[in-house]
């Protein structure tokens, strides 16, 4: 009996979503930096000649830093729900278009499976499981943008400390703010593209269970600056071109655990869809 193997094309991100997702994060991110700066800047001009020698400045600071931390930690939430559910919701909806239309395309002119009867190809719903899937993903994407403020206010409010200890002027916050500022638009830009790619390999593992796939193949994506020797190389050796069990997964590097692709930070993997048949 000789064992056959059909397969999808590579499942591929959506990049307009991520660049879209990203946006919106990054301009989040602007929103609460230059209100921040607006707020905290007049203190250094009130107490400009004593920074160092009058403990207004830093209660001032303080009152500020905290009434901004409450503000921006109620507007992430409702925000960042609101950019997790689009996210989700416009990947869900481009995976299944994606996946059927790939399914469809590999079983064309197969004569070979319409003597065996076909395969059926289930409609496209959002089941119980895969709406688990969803909620799992906005829920870890709401937090991940909360923490981009809470992160931040950690690192200012440390900066605007420092300086008034030091007797540091509005040049040294000015130069502070902006740093921080650089480094959470690009924490907010990583989490979007690592998140759409998290959201749209786990909606086509779904998609695949739904649909009765068992397996599936590793395709890595070749995109990453500073990619994974063990995702590059070629399976047995590596992960590339392996095909593993969909409900277990692939082998970690470490071998005590399984994987997906997409699933470990920065990971640009793909997967495809196998079906495995027998034809005598």
């Amino acid at each position: 009996m000789k064992r056959n193997y059909l397969s999808t094309k590579p499942l591929n991100f959506n990049v307009g979503l991520q660049r879209w997702y990203a946006r919106e994060l990054t301009k989040l991110v602007d929103d609460l930096t230059t209100e921040v700066f607006e707020e905290i800047k007049p203190l250094y001009k009130e107490y400009q000649y004593q920074i160092s020698l009058d403990a207004s400045i830093s209660s001032q600071a303080r009152i500020k830093l905290n009434s901004l931390r409450e503000l921006f930690e109620k507007k992430f939430k409702d925000r960042g729900k609101k950019f997790a559910e689009n996210m989700v919701r416009k990947t869900n909806r481009y995976s299944q278009q994606t996946f059927w239309r790939m399914m469809k395309e590999m079983f064309k002119d197969k004569t070979e499976l319409k003597k065996e009867g076909g395969y059926l190809l289930k409609g496209s719903i959002i089941t119980p499981e895969k709406e688990e899937v969803i909620k799992a993903l906005v829920y870890e994407n709401v937090n991940l943008i909360t923490n981009l403020q809470t992160h931040y206010f950690e690192q200012i409010t440390g900066a605007v400390m420092r300086s008034i200890q030091s007797g540091e002027g509005v040049s040294y916050v000015e130069k502070e703010l902006l740093k921080y500022k650089g480094m959470t638009k690009r924490r907010a830009r990583n989490v979007a593209l690592d998140q759409t790619r998290k959201a749209y390999n786990s909606i086509n593992m779904r998609n695949m269970q739904d649909a009765g796939v068992k397996k599936f193949e590793w395709i890595h994506s070749g995109g990453s600056q500073k990619p994974r020797k063990y995702h590059m190389e070629n399976y047995p050796k590596g992960l590339n071109h392996g095909i593993f069990d969909l409900d277990k997964g692939a082998p970690n590097e470490k071998g005590d655990g399984y994987i997906y692709p997409g699933q470990e930070p920065y990971c640009h993997c793909r997967m495809a869809a196998v079906i495995e048949f027998d034809l005598s």
